[in-house]
């Protein structure tokens, strides 16, 4: 509420203090959950197929990327 007030009024600076003072307060809550929990961690990991999802999002997300460079009016010239 006081980020908005702030940011809307021209103190843009408090405003980004607040935000970031609010995320950190939010990291440290997830923190304390995760440190209460006590999960334990399993040592071994199969990699394949997370490498394979890995590989497939990140071929989504550059054909993405790629196709709204291509199509903005930025100025951008890419020659394909």
């Amino acid at each position: 509420m006081w980020g908005g007030t702030f940011c809307f009024s021209g103190i843009d600076y408090i405003a980004f203090i607040l935000l970031i003072i609010y995320v950190g307060a939010i990291a440290i809550l997830f923190l304390f959950v995760t440190m209460m929990l006590n999960l334990v961690v399993r040592t071994t990991f199969d990699m394949s197929n997370g490498l394979l999802a890995g590989f497939v999002i990140g071929g989504v997300l550059y054909g993405t990327l790629l196709t709204v460079f291509k199509f903005s009016e930025c100025g951008v010239q890419w020659s394909m």
